[in-house]
């Protein structure tokens, strides 16, 4: 397409007609793949081919590849970490609200504790814990008595779910004890489930 349109050559595609202007001011007509006139008339004209030496080059940079430096380490798989100083991370924090011009007192921040009591919850070094006060209401929980109850029950200690392992295997007893179709039978397994709870 270049050589096309540096010879302002046009193409007439739905005729399948190539209109070239020779430098006799005659026009080339080239229809399908046969032309009416002899096509040896385009070697006549000349070319302009660019060379490598007619392309700027802004910059000129060596070929360098790394195994040409023999004073190179050989590539290795390096394991970074980053070694935590006790008690350089609340004043990087303190750092960064400065900088974004957050202020607090200092008597209300609390630093280098161990354990923080958070929206009902106990967070520490090994993880998310439930407040033993929240609990309270559920260890004081008096036996169910009715369908109702073990609903309000399972609802309550539901939220807890998350904290206690295999929670559904051990509810189930109450869980079955719950659907509407069935009597209200207070027997040992749910007694168990309901302690264990």
């Amino acid at each position: 397409m270049d050589w096309l349109s540096n010879h302002h050559a046009v193409i007439v595609s739905y005729e399948k007609i190539v209109h070239i202007p020779l430098p006799n001011r005659e026009i080339l007509e080239i229809k399908g793949e046969r032309p009416e006139k002899d096509p040896r008339l385009l070697l006549c004209i000349k070319v302009d081919e660019k060379k490598l030496d007619d392309i700027r080059i802004v910059r000129d940079f060596p070929e360098v590849f790394p195994d040409d430096f023999s004073g190179l380490p050989p590539v290795r798989v390096i394991e970074f970490r980053i070694d935590l100083i006790l008690g350089a991370l609340p004043v990087t924090i303190l750092d960064l609200l400065k900088k974004e011009k957050l202020y607090a007192k200092f008597s209300k921040c609390e630093f280098w504790l161990q354990e923080v009591q958070f929206l009902g919850h106990v967070v520490n070094r090994d993880g998310i814990h439930v407040d033993p006060s929240k609990v309270e209401s559920v260890t004081n929980w008096k036996t169910p008595e009715s369908h109702i109850e073990i609903r309000s029950f399972l609802r309550l200690v539901g939220y807890y779910r998350r904290f206690i392992k295999n929670f559904s295997k051990i509810a189930k007893p109450l869980t079955l004890l719950n659907q509407n179709n069935k009597a209200y039978v207070w027997g040992d397994k749910q007694e168990e489930a309901f302690r264990i709870l």
